[in-house]
């Protein structure tokens, strides 16, 4: 049955301790924050770029890490609920302390 395989390869997901591709995900995320960071400069630093406080970019370069971390956010919050509607689907097996995202 196809439901039951989708089942088993959800649960067998589940089951890593450490999954790769999130780890790596997350590591993007911090990095190119790091980055911006590095690259606005503020709080005593210098920026990389040469950018000071009064410039246009470093607004600029706050936005963008907004916009980063919020495009982030909305990736991984929708890549949530479809997994969510396909253990769902599937008759996943919850356990009781689980989060259920619709």
């Amino acid at each position: 049955d196809e439901q039951l395989k989708l089942r088993h390869q959800l649960l067998e997901e589940d089951s890593r301790q450490y999954p790769t591709e999130k780890l790596a995900a997350l590591l993007i995320l911090w990095i190119g924050l790091i980055l911006l960071t590095f690259f606005k400069g503020g709080k005593g630093v210098e920026s990389l770029l040469g950018i000071t406080c009064q410039s246009p970019w470093f607004a600029v370069l706050i936005v963008f890490q907004f916009v980063w971390t919020l495009g982030f956010a909305v990736v991984f919050g929708h890549k949530l609920i479809k997994r969510q509607a396909i253990k769902d689907g599937v008759g996943y097996p919850y356990l009781e302390n689980d989060v259920i995202w619709d």
